[in-house]
């Protein structure tokens, strides 16, 4: 069934009895509350001008109801019929909801208060000795609600009786707002017959970034259960248990895909709605072991020191299937997965994103994880390419097996494969790609401008520490009088050094 949009222009007061009356819910898989006091006052001075604050965008799951958070709290509710789950406006509906709210718990930023006297929007002072303009402070959930705002207005009337010329202008001010949070309108887009995944497009279209909802913090709002940690936050721990081999910023989503193998499903056909009804909680141990697993195999035996520096996360993925099934591997399936890795990075394999291309190259290594082929993908002979016209780019797999092969040699050169770090790319010159150069260190950079803007003759330099860079004392001399020279003799380094990667692999 297609998708039924409607919109209305609705008031925030009818919208907040729709939140009370939990027919209105926020999503798990929404972020927490985030404003700051400047926001929140932009918002109501807004509202007091007549301002247009944008269109909410409210979406009615397909199927099943789901759990949802509590507005102010961010507490996990229980699923319940009907409720439209907020897509967009979550930050300005907590906010308008939290100001108006009379629960003396809510948090300070929702105590915003309004200056009758000089028509302002102002958080009041926290003192134990109020000031006299602090009875022109009054809280916003007082003068949305209207009887309490009589009340108090009634108060200030007979305490400051005699000045009634410009009280009577400070009586109306609040008059004037209770009118206008009661009366203010916005546009409300319904979204009915809305699955989880068409709910991920509309939500990234209507980011202001382009955000995608998480799979893990969509699946955890289709599939919590009470008393257990959040799919996302359980995710979050993988994470941080990476920090040690520089992977800590692996994606969330790159992880929960190593899930779908522990259930019998494939990670590059898998759609929320196939995922509702799967348990992953009950395989996270196992989940976590193989990704570490896979991490310790990227950084020890393939050099990937750095998430940064892995070519396609799918290339992650696939590797844990392999050590789902071995947690043991002898050295010939290490040294095949190594060969499989820079294969399909050199030659770019992934760069089809394709359903079909994906699926091809996944069902070979499925066939070489169980056992049918004695290799993980059919090699042909790779002819190494002498042309290095291009920019070095951490979004380039191409770019990343020279970075890979620059830190391959520095290893070589060091005797050792402890302690190698990557800090990044540093340029000196043009944007071609003889101009990079990966650093492992600051110091490494401190040492690179000292020897391309010294005007110290290169032959002062240490053959065996520019070495480490892909340089020598003449490629130096050239940089300054020879660019063309320069370029060829560093090209000719780089097509030697990735031969040598290759070779070490290899065999």
């Amino acid at each position: 069934m297609a998708i039924s949009q409607t919109s209305k222009t609705a008031f925030l007061r009818q919208i907040v009895a729709d939140i009370e009356a939990e027919k209105i819910g926020i999503p798990i898989f929404q972020r927490s509350y985030v404003w700051t006091e400047d926001k929140v006052i932009d918002l109501f001075d807004s509202i007091n001008k007549g301002y247009p604050i944008g269109a909410i965008v409210l979406w009615g799951k397909d199927g099943e109801p789901m759990k949802r958070r509590e507005f102010l709290s961010d507490d996990i509710l229980e699923e319940k019929a009907n409720v439209y789950y907020v897509l967009d406006g979550r930050q300005r509906l907590t906010t308008f909801f939290g100001c108006i709210s009379k629960n003396p718990q809510k948090l300070d930023i929702f105590k915003l208060a309004y200056n009758i006297k000089e028509d302002t929007f102002e958080y009041p002072a926290k003192s134990e000795y109020p000031t006299k303009d602090s009875d022109f402070l009054i809280q916003i959930s007082d003068i949305f609600d209207t009887f309490t705002l009589i009340g108090i207005l009634q108060d200030l009337s007979v305490k400051y009786q005699g000045s009634e010329k410009s009280l009577n202008v400070f009586l109306n001010n609040a008059k004037r707002l209770n009118s206008k949070l009661q009366e203010y309108q916005i546009v409300q887009i319904m979204l009915d017959y809305c699955d989880l995944d068409e709910a991920n497009i509309v939500f990234s279209r209507i980011n202001s970034k382009g955000t995608k909802i998480k799979k893990a913090e969509m699946l955890q709002a289709v599939n919590y259960q009470d008393g257990l940690q959040l799919l996302a936050d359980e995710i979050q721990q993988i994470q941080e248990s990476l920090a040690i081999y520089n992977f800590d910023r692996l994606s969330q989503d790159d992880i929960l895909n190593c899930f779908f193998k522990f259930v019998n499903k494939d990670f590059y056909s898998m759609t929320f709605k196939d995922m509702e009804s799967l348990d992953l909680i009950s395989h996270l141990e196992d989940v976590k072991d193989t990704v570490i697993r896979t991490v310790e195999f990227l950084y020890k035996d393939c050099g990937v020191v750095d998430i940064k520096l892995l070519p396609y996360s799918r290339q992650f993925i696939l590797l844990t299937f392999f050590f789902k099934e071995h947690k043991n591997p002898d050295a010939y399936d290490r040294r095949e997965l190594r060969k499989w890795f820079y294969y399909t990075t050199y030659n770019t394999l992934f760069q089809n994103s394709s359903l079909a291309n994906i699926r091809r190259i996944a069902k070979r290594f499925d066939a070489f994880v169980n056992m049918d082929k004695s290799t993980p993908i059919e090699y042909n002979k790779i002819v190494f390419n002498a042309e290095y016209n291009f920019r070095l780019s951490l979004q380039s797999a191409r770019s990343k097996y020279l970075i890979l092969a620059m830190l391959n040699r520095y290893k070589k050169l060091s005797n050792t494969y402890n302690g190698i770090a990557f800090e990044g790319l540093v340029k000196f010159g043009g944007a071609n790609s003889e101009n990079y150069f990966a650093i492992t260190s600051p110091k490494d950079k401190e040492f690179l401008t000292n020897i391309f803007t010294s005007s110290a003759c290169p032959l002062e330099f240490s053959s065996r520490r520019i070495q480490k860079f892909g340089l020598s004392k003449n490629m130096l001399y050239n940089f300054s009088v020879d660019k063309e020279a320069y370029r060829r003799e560093r090209w000719s380094l780089f097509y030697e050094i990735e031969k040598e990667l290759w070779d070490d692999i290899k065999y």
